[in-house]
């Protein structure tokens, strides 16, 4: 476990120090934390304290409960939370940023405020997934054809870990083949039903669906604590296209 509290080291340094008899209202806060990871495939873990410049770092190897007994905080009201799967780079500040022409990393986070202004606090939180395996079939859309490409957009290029809050901002990426005429994305999670795709065959533009109004017509819910993966098989009727829900794969940890 790496930790990372410039607090705690200024203690270190005796720059804070406190005794029984002495005001301890600028004494730190002795933290407890505690993070409950439902994952079958368990990853590191990182817990933040505080805004883009945290006051408090852990980072935890793989496991189901992660707990440490051992931090100390500045007294106050924080906001705290834990994230794992983000790649490096992406995290600017309290944002989980998107880069353009990438798809959604695998990410689990979850928030909670933080009451810190006694001696002693006790921060829980369970990781939940914030991404959704979107697959789409185009065996019945487009039974020959070569050259195929998808490509997906949205306005929401990331999440603010701290509150769990979609950012606005542009997404795009391409769609990566799973088999034939079959694709795949990881979309980030959503402020809206903004979500379009775009079929390019034989090297120009097909068609444009709004893939994020489909999905919201086949009941799909971007406030879920947890984002479940959908499959969608596409059909061409005329010049229009029809949408249909293949599977969904429902995600729960508790």
């Amino acid at each position: 476990m790496w930790k990372k509290s410039l607090f705690s080291l200024l203690l270190a340094g005796g720059l804070v120090s406190c005794t029984v008899k002495e005001d301890r209202a600028g004494c730190p806060c002795r933290l407890s934390v505690l993070i409950e990871d439902g994952r079958q495939e368990k990853a590191p873990v990182t817990y933040a304290v505080g805004g883009a410049d945290p006051v408090l770092e852990e980072r935890f190897s793989a496991g189901a409960l992660l707990r440490a007994d051992d931090c100390e905080i500045p007294k106050g009201l924080w906001d705290s939370y834990a994230y794992s799967g983000l790649s490096a780079g992406r995290l600017e500040g309290t944002i989980a940023r998107i880069p353009a022409g990438m798809p959604s990393d695998p990410l689990y986070a979850g928030a909670a405020p933080l009451d810190a202004t006694g001696e002693e606090a006790t921060s829980r939180i369970g990781l939940h997934k914030q991404y959704a395996a979107v697959t789409l079939d185009l065996r019945e859309y487009l039974p020959m054809a070569e050259g195929l490409q998808l490509f997906a957009s949205g306005n929401v290029c990331g999440l603010d870990l701290a509150r769990l809050a979609p950012v606005e901002g542009t997404f795009a990426c391409a769609l990566e083949p799973v088999e034939d005429r079959v694709f795949r994305f990881l979309a980030p999670r959503q402020r809206d039903d903004s979500l379009e795709l775009q079929v390019w065959t034989g090297g120009e533009m097909d068609h444009t669906l709004p893939l994020g109004k489909a999905m919201a017509a086949a009941g799909y819910d971007w406030t879920a604590p947890d984002l479940a993966d959908i499959t969608l098989a596409l059909t061409l009727i005329s010049v229009d296209f029809g949408v249909e829900v293949v599977g969904w794969d429902e995600i729960a940890v508790e």
